[in-house]
């Protein structure tokens, strides 16, 4: 028999849990009868703890962009109590850099949200119950067999919280390992949109290059630093 009916929402959850590294190609897009017109192309590389990296690429650049070059690449650094963000703009030699501190007199951390758009789904998806799930059938995903499961997201995550949203999960059929990610929702002015999270990989090696804070020579530089706080008691406040 097919392997794939064997493969349980908990055996996705199981793999979504051993994630330590990630990366993966990202495209977003607008949704017509005549297909979806791609807004945006991007590479993600991610690294728990506290490590992002984005590169966007233009809509047009095909499915192998990184030939010509990111127009526009976002590297964040996170630890408890500060933010590092440097976004680089290639074509125009470029660069800014925040840097956030964050003080709170709270029991925890200073609360922060996602790191990206990336983290911000994948979270979502793992914090997803079985019972919020439903098979969806079996396809062929890059030469793999794979199991689809539709979820139900809460429409409050988003931007637009009247926004209904759709995701799918297409997995091994093998181990339950994600392989296709496919999210539809309509932005804040009604449009509908189109999320695809393909060619994922966890738990590779990853350099450490990827995520320097570091301006190439000769580019211009503007620097911002930001300070916020967080009081468990407002008459505390300064």
């Amino acid at each position: 028999g097919d392997s794939s009916n064997a493969i349980a929402w908990a055996d996705v959850q199981l793999q979504l849990n051993q994630v330590q590294t990630l990366t993966l190609r990202a495209l977003t897009g607008v949704s017509a009868n005549t297909g979806m017109r791609i807004t945006e192309r991007y590479r993600v590389y991610y690294r728990d703890p506290g490590l992002s990296r984005i590169e966007e690429y233009p809509p047009d650049a095909g499915p192998d962009p990184i030939e010509k070059g990111a127009r526009k690449v976002t590297i964040i650094r996170r630890e408890a109590g500060s933010n590092e963000r440097l976004t680089l703009y290639p074509g125009a030699g470029r660069a800014e850099r925040i840097d956030s501190v964050l003080l709170t007199d709270g029991p925890g951390p200073f609360p922060q949200p996602a790191l990206d758009f990336v983290q911000f789904n994948w979270e979502l998806i793992k914090k997803t119950t079985a019972d919020k799930t439903r098979r969806i059938g079996d396809r062929i995903i890059d030469g793999v067999a794979a199991t689809g499961f539709e979820l139900e997201i809460p429409d409050r995550e988003y931007v637009n919280p009247l926004s209904q949203i759709r995701a799918q999960l297409w997995a091994s059929g093998k181990d339950g390992r994600p392989l296709l990610i496919e999210i539809e929702y309509r932005d804040p002015v009604g449009q509908k949109m189109r999320m695809e999270y393909s060619d994922i990989q966890w738990n590779v090696p990853l350099d450490e290059s990827l995520f320097d804070l570091v301006v190439p020579e000769g580019w211009s530089l503007v620097r911002i630093r930001t300070e916020s706080a967080e009081y468990a008691d407002a008459g505390l406040a300064p």
